[in-house]
């Protein structure tokens, strides 16, 4: 997760063309993500957009060419640039936004260039870790699909969702995207 006290100086971003990042969550707490910050991560897949995120400079993430998901948090779309996804595949990646705003971000200057504007309730309770189904334990979860986040992270197995059968083994941790979750 990037946006939690994170500065650095200078011209060139730490994150730029890091092409072992899969899924990036741009945090709350960021507003603006500057020229070139992600240019070249070729390999992420997952983007997630905090709701603060008012600003995407041009070219921020020119040449993430695997990037199949964004989830976008603000429902006031970021001003975003012709080249801010330069190279991204806009027919076939999916931009999530929150429920009521499609019709706002298929509006909005180069947001438009996006297919597949899909309205989400980023609210959930369940996630999937290695086959096994959990389900948050705090009432109040703070989640964007696929991630899953709980101030309490604690988290019990479901029964009857498994894609195993017979016994199996049921880790005290579990994992999911950025997020570590205790078993109880």
């Amino acid at each position: 997760m990037i946006g939690r006290n994170i500065s650095y100086y200078g011209s060139c971003s730490p994150f730029n063309n890091k092409t072992s990042l899969r899924n990036l969550t741009i945090g709350d707490n960021t507003t603006l993500i500057k020229q070139t910050d992600y240019a070249g991560c070729t390999n992420v897949e997952n983007l997630v957009l905090g709701k603060a995120v008012n600003e995407i400079a041009n070219n921020a993430f020119s040449g993430c060419t695997h990037l199949k998901n964004i989830y976008s948090l603000n429902t006031v779309p970021a001003k975003i640039y012709e080249n801010t996804f330069n190279l991204v595949d806009k027919v076939n990646c999916m931009l999530y936004v929150p429920e009521g705003c499609r019709n706002i971000y298929w509006l909005h200057p180069y947001w438009e260039d996006f297919y597949n504007i899909v309205e989400t309730n980023f609210m959930v309770s369940k996630f999937e870790a290695e086959g096994i189904f959990y389900s948050l334990l705090k009432a109040e979860t703070q989640a964007i699909a696929p991630y899953a986040v709980s101030e309490s992270n604690a988290v019990k197995v479901v029964a009857g969702e498994s894609k195993y059968s017979g016994a199996i083994t049921v880790p005290e941790m579990v994992n999911h995207f950025s997020n570590a979750y205790i078993v109880t």
